[in-house]
This record gives C-alpha cells, sequence and structure tokens, in this order.
C-alpha cells in the first residue's frame, strides 16, 4: 500500500470511532432517557451538547492544526476524546453526560479538520481525490453502521455505558497508529488562533440552537425566544465583523467567494439537518411504536448505510467527474427528499418492509451523492496556510445544520403532531436546501 493510502487509513479509523459514537448515541437514546429521565423536550440536548460544541469550535480547530500541523492534532484529538467517551461512560447524572458529551464535540472538532487536511494534502489529483473522498465516506458510513450494531448490541444484552470499551481503546490505537504514520511537519507558527472570534460563534451557535428549538414548538413571540434569536443575531454578525477586521481571522471570508465551496458548505448544512435527526427521530420510531429491541433497531437501519457505503465507493466518483457538482449535488438532494418525504407517511402500524425500507435505501443513495462530491470541493484548490480551515468550516455547517435538525424536528415531533410531520418539514428543508446549493454565480463577501 502506497504512503497516501495508508494515511487514508490511518484518518479513516480515526474518524470511524467519531462517526460510531454518533449512532450509537442515537440507537441508545431510550435507554438513555430512562435512566436519566430526561423528558422528550430535554433529550435533544444529549445529542447536541455535541453538535453544538462541535460546530462552534471546529474553525478553532482547523486553526490549531494549521499551527500545530496534523500529526500532533491527530494524536491529541484521538486520547482526548477517548478520555471524553470514559467520562460519558461512567457518568452519574445528566449534567456530567452533557459535559462529556461537549467535552468529546471539542476533540472532534480538532480531529475532523485535521483528517480532512490530510486527505487533500495527500490527494492533489482530482481524480485519485473523488476516489479518496468516495472511500473516505464509505468509511463514516462503516463506523455509523458499527456504531449501530455495538450499540444496539450493548444497550439491549448489556448496557450503554460499555460503550466506551469497544470505542475508547480504538481511539487510543488510532493515535498511537497516526503517531507512527503521519509526518512529522512543525505548522505554521505564525498562525495565531482568534480566541474572541471562538467565543462569539460559540455562544452565537448556542444561542442559535436554543431559539430554534423552543420557537419551533410555537412559542416563537415570547420575549425569550426573541430575546435569544437577536442575541444569536448579534453574536454572530460580530464574528463576521471581527473576520473582517482581524488580521488572522479564524475564517478567511475569501473561502466564501467560490461559488463550488459555497455549494459545499450549503450542502454540507443540508446533508447534517435531514440525516441525524432522522436517526433520531427513527429510533424513537423503531424502539418504541413497532417494538424493536435496541439492537434490531440498529440493524433496522443498516440498508441505508449499505446502499450509502456502495453508491459512495463505486458511483459518486464517476458521476461528479461525468455530470460536475450541480447534476450530482441537485440529485442527491432530491433523493434525500424524497426518502424523507416517503417517511412522513409512517404511523404506528407502519411496516418496516415496505415502507420504511425503501425510504432508507432512497436517503442512503442520496447520501451518496452528497456527501463525499461536498467534502472534495469544500478543500478543492486552497493554498496550504488555509487547509485546515476549508476543511474546518465544512464540518462546521455539517455540524450546524446537525444541531438545527435534531432540535426542530424533536421539537416538532414531540409537540406538533409526531415522526411524520417532523419529516415531512424535513423534507421540504432539504428540497431548499438542495436548491439553494446548486445556484450558479459566484458570491462576493
Amino acid at each position: 500500500m502506497s504512503g497516501k493510502w495508508t494515511l487514508l487509513a490511518v484518518v479513516g479509523a480515526v474518524q470511524l470511532v467519531l462517526a460510531a459514537d454518533t449512532t450509537m448515541i442515537s440507537i441508545a437514546m431510550p435507554s438513555v432517557q430512562h435512566d436519566f429521565q430526561v423528558s422528550d423536550a430535554s433529550r435533544q440536548w444529549v445529542v447536541s451538547a455535541y453538535t453544538v460544541v462541535f460546530a462552534s469550535l471546529i474553525l478553532l480547530g482547523g486553526r490549531l492544526v494549521d499551527r500545530f500541523g496534523r500529526r500532533t492534532v491527530v494524536v491529541a484529538g484521538a486520547l482526548g476524546f477517548a478520555v471524553s467517551m470514559i467520562v460519558v461512560g461512567t457518568a452519574a447524572d445528566v449534567g456530567v453526560l452533557i459535559a462529556g458529551r461537549a467535552a468529546e464535540g471539542a476533540f472532534a472538532a480538532a480531529l475532523t479538520p485535521a483528517n480532512l487536511s490530510v486527505l487533500s494534502r495527500a490527494f492533489p489529483d482530482p481524480r485519485e481525490r473523488a476516489r479518496a473522498f468516495g472511500v473516505f465516506g464509505a468509511v463514516l458510513t462503516s463506523g455509523g453502521g458499527f456504531g449501530l450494531v455495538a450499540g444496539g448490541a450493548l444497550t439491549e444484552f448489556s448496557t450503554w455505558r460499555w460503550w466506551v470499551c469497544v470505542s475508547a481503546p480504538i481511539a487510543i490505537v488510532a493515535a498511537a497508529v497516526a503517531w507512527k504514520q503521519l509526518p512529522r511537519e512543525r505548522g505554521d507558527r505564525s498562525v495565531r488562533p482568534d480566541l474572541p472570534s471562538a467565543l462569539l460563534s460559540t455562544g452565537g451557535f448556542v444561542t442559535l440552537v436554543w431559539a430554534l428549538a423552543e420557537g419551533s414548538g410555537g412559542r416563537w413571540g415570547s420575549p425569550l425566544v426573541l430575546g435569544s434569536s437577536g442575541l444569536a443575531v448579534v453574536l454572530l454578525s460580530a464574528f463576521v465583523l471581527r473576520q473582517r477586521t482581524t488580521a488572522q481571522p479564524l475564517l478567511p471570508l475569501s473561502l466564501l467567494q467560490d461559488r463550488r465551496r459555497i455549494s459545499a458548505y450549503v450542502a454540507a448544512a443540508g446533508i447534517g439537518f435531514g440525516l441525524l435527526g432522522m436517526f433520531l427521530l427513527l429510533s424513537y420510531q423503531f424502539q418504541q411504536a413497532l417494538g424493536f429491541g435496541a439492537l434490531l433497531t440498529g440493524l433496522a437501519f443498516f440498508p441505508m448505510l449499505v446502499a450509502n457505503a456502495g453508491v459512495a465507493t463505486w458511483y459518486t466518483h464517476r458521476l461528479l467527474r461525468r455530470r460536475g457538482l450541480s447534476v450530482t449535488l441537485g440529485g442527491g438532494f432530491l433523493l434525500l427528499a424524497a426518502g424523507t418525504l416517503l417517511l412522513s407517511q409512517v404511523t404506528a402500524t407502519s411496516s418496516y418492509w415496505w415502507l420504511i425500507l425503501p425510504a432508507e435505501v432512497v436517503v442512503g443513495f442520496g447520501a451518496a451523492l452528497t456527501g463525499p462530491p461536498a467534502m472534495s470541493m469544500a478543500t478543492a484548490e486552497v493554498g496550504v496556510r488555509d487547509s485546515g480551515i476549508a476543511s474546518a468550516f465544512f464540518s462546521t455547517s455539517q455540524m450546524v445544520g446537525t444541531s438545527v435538525g435534531v432540535a426542530v424536528l424533536n421539537t416538532i415531533a414531540t409537540q406538533s403532531g409526531g415522526y411524520a410531520t417532523a419529516c415531512l418539514w424535513a423534507a421540504v428543508i432539504l428540497c431548499g436546501v438542495g436548491a439553494v446549493a446548486v445556484l450558479p454565480g459566484r458570491v462576493r463577501v
């Protein structure tokens, strides 16, 4: 195996742990909610604590990659993530659990841009690059599948807490392999991480997600929601203003002047909005409405993951090369919306085989046509100095979409008509995001 494909294997193993942890918590949520007596309205924060912190700090993580080098960040991030998982697995109350999930998000915020930067630098050729990101997308899907099965088995036959015994050692081994295999590099010590910008983005994202969650429950006119919405706008506007004026911004606005990257970032937000929110809702549909055990619930998701991995590995890069970004992304979002629309027909007595399974396969196809090309285009033709931050903003976009999706769809499901209504809204939003993602033209900032 050549050196660059070895690097792909190393970063794939690290990212596999992150993906597995995300899907595991989705499967285990009914048990976690029962163990800690978490209300339906508040359960989203067990997931959102991870995604909001991840989205808030990943820009800072990208700058840490640029300053300290990919090897250092991958190793430190993997070890820190392992420790955070141990905190989650041994939590005695919901506060410690959410704090541990937030710590996982912080370390994942450093790991993810480092991994994407490794791939971006290792595969400069467009054809090999598309192939590598297709394989990377399949690895993420495999990690999701591993988390579903392992998390489901542990939850059903033992306890979800034993998950750390499976995943923490993988993260530690991945850190050791990365230390040995990744090339030594000093990084650019002239890069200075902008902590005020990180605080502004964190505050803005947290208040935005909270306001959307509360507002989607029918309380848009309440003073608290209006005040939180206004504060989110102020903080995020201040963040953008600082990026214009500071010498070393967390997010160079020049990165947003390329149409392909705009399409990639919008697509990432849409993918995040639809997929994890759907995972969470279907986990409850399977276990509460259809009476599936945790293991059977994990297995019930597998057709979607297999469809995703197959298309991402063998077909997406070919379609991208032949038809281009707009056709690939547009077609992928149409499939995502169509699959989610099918799920809006689900009732407590719906057949898994005749309704949910076909919908999962369609969603898997759609995710495969949107994720890998978006990852590739987000980091294409970016200079060495900004490669980490370009990778980071892709993941920021995805996790912002995920945080908003989990918050909004969970609130709609619990207060405004159930899972089917939430999926209907998700289908409409995915159509809109897909249209924006393929708009022509060059955006000026």
